[in-house]
């Protein structure tokens, strides 16, 4: 899986930023302190959106983001088609990102956000994995959407997380918090392929719209001896480009280099 520049991250109706209202936390002790939450790790934090009082900022945030909403309102919905699931959506962020907190449905009802510092990542299994894990780099609209035995799965992972992070830190923390991360973003990466078939059946596939896109490309004077970048073509199919690799990855199991490659070759 592939890496892509963050967007601005809302489920809020408007995407207008305003710098001045942008609040940036680099470290976890940080987020503790404006969202409320006791700080039980230096490097690790789920906290509770139904305890915040954040209202109306940016927040800018140098951490991996994990943010799980029960039964989201329509203005959340997140790319939600009428063939997803609607019990629950998740949003993956990567350090950087940014996203609005608002009254307007932005986080509302029932959820759960994760946080780890990059940092926590860096002598473990999960840090040398982490690049797996595209749908960091995805954008809002093609969030995940998931079912009511779903949502169970996600909450009890990050319950066991929570149930973790109570415990004194010894010698086996940073493996066991590691571990328990890496098992709900190895569920998420299951559900996103659920997704994906779904999605597939319901709105035709891209194999042939990628056929059709290169050939147009090759035919173009404007790419007269080089053929467009991965970019190119997600764009052109309204995609990010971390969710087109992967969709197309799951589509045809081939790389976007393969995948054109084998099409030059016909």
């Amino acid at each position: 899986m592939t890496a892509a520049s963050p967007e601005y991250l809302t489920c809020s109706m408007s995407d207008n930023f305003t710098e001045t209202r942008t609040v940036e936390l680099k470290t976890v002790c940080e987020c503790n302190e404006l969202l409320n939450n006791k700080t039980l790790h230096p490097q690790i934090a789920i906290i509770d959106l139904n305890d915040t009082c954040v209202i109306g900022k940016y927040l800018k945030l140098g951490l991996y983001t994990v943010i799980l909403v029960e039964k989201p309102g329509k203005s959340c919905s997140c790319g939600c088609k009428c063939y997803d699931f609607s019990f629950a959506v998740m949003l993956f962020l990567a350090p950087g990102a940014k996203f609005m907190w608002n009254s307007m449905e932005t986080l509302p009802g029932t959820g759960t956000m994760l946080l780890f510092h990059p940092d926590f990542l860096r002598n473990t299994s999960l840090g040398h994995d982490m690049g797996n894990y595209s749908f960091f780099l995805y954008d809002r609209e093609e969030a995940l959407h998931l079912s009511e035995r779903e949502t169970f799965v996600a909450k009890t992972c990050l319950a066991s997380i929570g149930e973790e992070l109570h415990h004194a830190i010894d010698g086996h923390s940073e493996v066991i918090l590691s571990r328990q991360i890496e098992l709900l973003l190895d569920y998420c990466a299951r559900f996103y392929e659920r997704q994906f078939i779904m999605r597939t059946d319901c709105d035709g596939n891209l194999t042939g719209k990628m056929k059709l896109l290169l050939q147009n490309a090759l035919q173009s004077a404007k790419f007269t001896g080089c053929l467009p970048v991965p970019a190119y073509f997600a764009s052109a199919l309204g995609m990010s480009e971390a969710y087109f690799r992967d969709l197309l990855k799951f589509e045809t199991g081939k790389t976007f280099e393969e995948f054109c490659n084998a099409v030059l070759m016909l």
